[in-house]
């Protein structure tokens, strides 16, 4: 490759690592959402590319002038996206004598019913779901199972309501009991996240279960120990990727430890960054953007049951490139299942106006996590959680991939919120709030139950 494209891939790095220290120099906050989507950012646009580069197949699949173009977009993109954060979050810094709303014990009861309630919900519909397909052994016998247990989105997504269980169970209690609770509620992701190596719901499920420990509780690990947890949870993904086509009920097939051992680190048509790379020059060649459309299909067509609109995906014309466009331009089309990544969707969608969806969507990131930090109110952690939970799919897929299952899990816990509590997105007086020894009190009340 040229020297052009390593000083982009060389931008791309110092621009993720430069966000990431200025943003924990501000916040001080280990858990701060650049800290946590930098790492996957820097994977896909500095790390692969980097790796990839060895390979001379590489440039089977896009050439060196289109790599430049596509890097200048992914680079175009991550500042924007890292900016709008930064401008969002301010100089707001997280403390352990910053705000925290206590709540009574009432408030406590009636938000742990309502999780009981929740979590069991989606529970009963996993059960039934997998019962309904011939049980465990029938849904994960084969790679990658798991994909569809019903024909309805709407049944589908209803086992969301398990992790919304497991959202309301820390929000409402930290005793070792509640935990527990929680864990339970979570057993169908780590089922699914095991039996059919997915990247997803393993990093949702880890992160709802101990980042959402740590946020509920109004504290923080260390930084060092945060990046050490983001390690291993990286490896844990590399190694449920590594291992797509072994781990399944009943496989025989032995287990590798080797991570480079896939799709991810060898030029192909399935892998993340060859397939982004491959969208935006398609989308250059032909000049076709989305401009949106698939935007309006998403919040207003989607959610139509298809007994009610069984064409649903036809009564928009979309013009966003896809794999079809990627085989016509360049040759090759993404193997199934493939996946955009974030700044190639938005390119896409908006071209060189995507800067700008980026720096919003980024501001919008910044700005949850602020007014989770400096009001302490349970409805503001619960909606920076999730926010923070999708940040997997968001960075590796796409918008959508992490838009829509935040909306299906933050209505209910919404819902159930208002029900428990008088002013759930509204902190407490800030006199009382500030107070080390009041705010020390309620701990320990919270620990002593």
């Amino acid at each position: 490759m040229s020297a052009a494209y390593d000083v982009l891939l060389a931008a791309t790095a110092a621009v993720g690592l430069a966000a990431m220290a200025l943003a924990y120099q501000r916040s001080r906050d280990p858990l701060h959402p650049l800290l946590l989507a930098c790492p996957m950012a820097l994977f896909l646009y500095a790390y692969l590319p980097w790796t990839l580069e060895a390979h001379e197949t590489l440039g089977w699949f896009v050439g060196p002038e289109d790599l430049e173009r596509a890097q200048a977009v992914f680079l175009a993109l991550f500042v924007a996206f890292c900016a709008g954060a930064l401008l969002a979050s301010g100089r707001t810094r997280w403390s352990a004598d910053g705000p925290l709303l206590p709540l009574s014990a009432d408030a406590r009861r009636r938000l742990l019913t309502a999780a009981a309630l929740v979590g069991t919900a989606g529970l009963a519909a996993w059960a039934i779901l997998i019962v309904s397909e011939g049980g465990l052994s029938e849904v994960y016998e084969r790679p990658h199972g798991g994909d569809v247990l019903h024909p309805s989105g709407w049944v589908r997504e209803s086992t969301r309501l398990a992790l919304v269980g497991v959202l309301l169970t820390l929000a409402a209690s930290q005793t070792w009991r509640s935990r527990l609770l929680a864990l339970g509620f979570a057993a169908p992701q780590v089922v699914h996240a095991v039996l059919g190596t997915r990247r997803g719901p393993a990093f949702v499920t880890a992160f709802l279960l101990i980042g959402g420990l740590y946020i509920f509780r109004g504290r923080r690990p260390p930084v060092l120990a945060t990046l050490a947890g983001g390690t291993a949870v990286g490896l844990l993904l590399l190694f449920l990727l590594a291992n797509r086509q072994g781990i399944y009920y009943g496989s025989e097939t032995p287990i590798t430890f080797d991570l480079t051992d896939s799709i991810a680190f060898h030029p192909n048509a399935g892998n993340d960054h060859v397939v982004a790379a491959g969208l935006v020059t398609t989308a250059h060649r032909t000049g076709r953007y989305g401009w949106g459309v698939s935007y309006v299909e998403q919040m207003f067509l989607r959610p139509i049951p298809r007994e009610l609109l069984p064409d649903k995906y036809e009564v928009l014309e979309e013009a966003t490139v896809g794999a079809e466009d990627v085989g016509a331009t360049l040759g090759w089309r993404p193997l199934p299942g493939w996946s955009p990544t974030l700044f190639a969707h938005l390119y896409i969608e908006f071209g060189w106006l995507s800067a700008a969806a980026s720096f919003l969507l980024g501001w919008v990131y910044g700005w949850v996590w602020r007014r989770s930090v400096e009001s302490g109110a349970v409805g503001w952690l619960v909606l920076n959680v999730l926010f923070c939970a999708g940040l997997l799919h968001l960075i590796a897929q796409e918008f959508w991939a992490m838009a829509v299952p935040l909306l299906l899990m933050f209505v209910p816990a919404w819902a159930a919120l208002r029900w428990a509590l008088d002013r759930p997105f509204r902190g407490p007086d800030p006199a009382p709030c500030r107070s080390p020894s009041r705010l020390a009190a309620a701990r320990t009340a919270d620990a002593a139950r």
